[in-house]
């Protein structure tokens, strides 16, 4: 798909730690998971591939014209 509206450069401050400082915070998600606000959770893996057969059925969509429905995709 075609982005709308030219390309804008933003500067970032530099990072200080590692991945922009979320490797503490990643790290506190997988092994310290209770008092986490329930919004920053990890999603399962189902929910993951959910995620991927939206994206397959929104592809599929736009190229073929017509509605996808996941369940035409694969079988729950």
């Amino acid at each position: 798909m075609k982005s709308f509206g030219p390309r804008v450069k933003v500067d970032l401050p530099p990072l200080t730690e590692g991945h922009g400082g979320g490797d503490q915070r990643l790290r506190d998600l997988i092994f310290r998971p209770f008092g986490v606000p329930a919004y920053m959770h990890l999603p399962t893996s189902r929910a993951g591939a959910m995620s991927c057969l939206t994206g397959i059925a929104a592809r599929k969509s736009i190229d073929e014209r017509r509605p996808i429905r996941i369940a035409d995709l694969v079988q729950l």
